[in-house]
């Protein structure tokens, strides 16, 4: 469990960063697909001047074409090999193993961040949001954005909601 100071951490190494990569889970579901898209809508809705990069190891499913923001997800192969990003935040990712093709990447960033909640996660970020206890990630990732300062849009909240029906079978 962290503290306001572990998210006052994070406010500042977000504000530092000019480039951040944002990794789901090898086969993305809800969960992991909505708590990304939120954390990269709510960065460009503060940082508009960032690189913020959203990416998947695999096709998105046809029943997630609703999610807003969804035509900014690169698959890992379009990310240059020698790209070094400031911060890579995982997102639903239980393990580094689940991040594939993009655990170079991860572990390549100057500051690494990991928001999830599954038990079996090790806290393998240098910054880590883990809380077994919670539903899904993406109410982690609420607790996040709020504790953070973002603004929670329309958009945002869609995506929040869409991972926490669908990683609690609604």
């Amino acid at each position: 469990m962290e503290n306001m100071t572990t998210y006052n951490n994070m406010k500042t190494i977000l504000e530092g960063a000019k480039n951040v990569l944002i990794i789901s889970h090898v086969n993305p579901d809800g969960d992991t697909l909505g708590a990304s898209l939120a954390i990269f809508l709510a960065l460009k809705n503060k940082y508009a001047d960032k690189n913020i990069t959203i990416t998947v190891l695999n096709k998105v499913p046809e029943l997630y074409e609703f999610l807003p923001a969804l035509d900014n997800i690169k698959f890992i192969e379009d990310i240059s090999d020698n790209e070094i990003f400031d911060v890579a935040i995982a997102v639903d990712v239980a393990s580094k193993d689940r991040m594939s093709k993009a655990l170079p990447f991860f572990d390549s960033a100057k500051t690494t961040i990991n928001i999830d909640h599954h038990k079996t996660n090790n806290n393998y970020g240098q910054l880590n949001f883990v809380e077994p206890d919670a539903s899904s990630a993406s109410e982690v990732m609420f607790k996040v954005l709020k504790n953070c300062g973002f603004e929670i849009t329309q958009d945002i909240a869609d995506c929040l909601y869409t991972g926490i029906m669908t990683d609690t079978g609604s």
